[in-house]
């Protein structure tokens, strides 16, 4: 996992209890700005990788 991915995974995990809340969201991306992972990235994580774990 590259560093880009490694990105990707934390922010999938942080946003993992209220990605179905958008105005929960959009305070946490007001405070992380790094990049905003598209729905189908997150369910990448979600229910592709955390499988594993």
């Amino acid at each position: 996992m590259d560093v880009y991915e490694g990105k990707r995974y934390d922010e999938s995990l942080a946003i993992r209890d209220f990605v179905q809340h958008e105005d929960d969201l959009e305070v946490f991306y007001e405070g992380y700005t790094w990049n905003r992972i598209s729905i189908k990235e997150f369910l990448f994580f979600e229910q592709g990788l955390y499988e594993f774990f």
